[in-house]
């Protein structure tokens, strides 16, 4: 992918969530916290997160963008409300 975010701005691929947790609690339809996995980061400023992370964040403070029928989301740093980081296997 060659597009690169500018300034303090992530671009995350938008997760599809399942309807029920392990623990079987129902999330709700019109719920407006998102999952997404971070593809690119800006330059401009020390990053938060790594390429790779995982991020949460409310659907109306993101930029969403369609490419090859994938959607992405461009953002800020800090409308993430959290964040999971990437986890590495260990070798044996």
């Amino acid at each position: 992918m060659k597009i690169k975010p500018l300034f303090d701005r992530i671009l995350a691929e938008v997760e599809e969530r399942e309807n029920k947790t392990s623990l079987g609690i129902e999330l709700l339809e019109n719920d407006m916290v998102k999952k997404a996995k971070i593809i690119a980061v800006g330059g401009k400023t020390e990053p938060i997160f790594k390429v790779g992370d995982y991020i949460y964040f409310e659907e109306n403070f993101a930029v969403k963008i369609k490419i090859d029928q994938k959607e992405y989301v461009l953002l800020r740093q800090f409308d993430a409300l959290a964040y999971e980081e990437k986890t590495h296997e260990k070798e044996l």
